[in-house]
């Protein structure tokens, strides 16, 4: 599994970047609790999904198999 942690563009960019890895690296420790290998990247606010800020403060997983 690969994770993508991500935030609005609410906040300075240093803030949302270190905010996206936290995010992502929460959502990988319980995956990998769980016996899943994650490997996962942190994007900020440098891929907003929409104009709604509850869409762009997510954690994406995708299945590379």
């Amino acid at each position: 599994l690969v994770l993508g942690g991500h935030t609005d563009e609410h906040g300075p960019e240093e803030y949302n970047m270190d905010l996206s890895e936290r995010r992502m690296k929460a959502v990988q420790a319980e995956l990998e609790k769980r016996g899943f290998k994650v490997d996962g990247n942190f994007y900020g606010e440098s891929r907003l999904k929409s104009d709604k800020h509850r869409e762009n403060r997510r954690v994406e997983i995708r299945n590379c198999w």
